[in-house]
């Protein structure tokens, strides 16, 4: 079920990645701009204590913020473990998640994005 924390991290992400789709599922919204970086946040399907998980799919998200997908990858598992909290990744897709259960997460996944594209010319 849609909750605040869902909202406030889809209204965060909206400003780097654009205006998000109901997912088809009805479990989440999807991010799906290839050139703004694709991405779907889920408020159900997740880990038990999450409000929220935002997977990032890796080759248009890397593409997006000028870094390797290694890089890409590196840098939200070590954003995933700045939250502390589990993910419950779909086993279909090999995108890497992070859980979100608060406002302050919802801030440094922001932050995440907001500073990585400062540095790109």
């Amino acid at each position: 079920m849609e909750n605040e924390v869902f909202r406030l991290l889809s209204d965060a992400l909206s400003m780097y990645l654009g205006t998000p789709s109901p997912h088809e599922s009805q479990t989440g919204a999807r991010f799906k701009a290839p050139h703004k970086g694709k991405a779907t946040v889920y408020h159900e399907k997740i880990a038990i204590g999450n409000h929220a998980e935002v997977a990032f799919e890796p080759v248009s998200m890397a593409r997006r913020l000028q870094m390797t997908e290694g890089e890409l990858r590196a840098f939200l598992s070590e954003l995933r473990i700045s939250t502390g909290r589990p993910v419950l990744p779909n086993p279909q897709f090999d995108w890497p998640r992070v859980g979100v259960e608060s406002a302050a997460h919802v801030a440094l996944v922001a932050d995440f994005l907001r500073q990585r594209l400062q540095t790109i010319p």
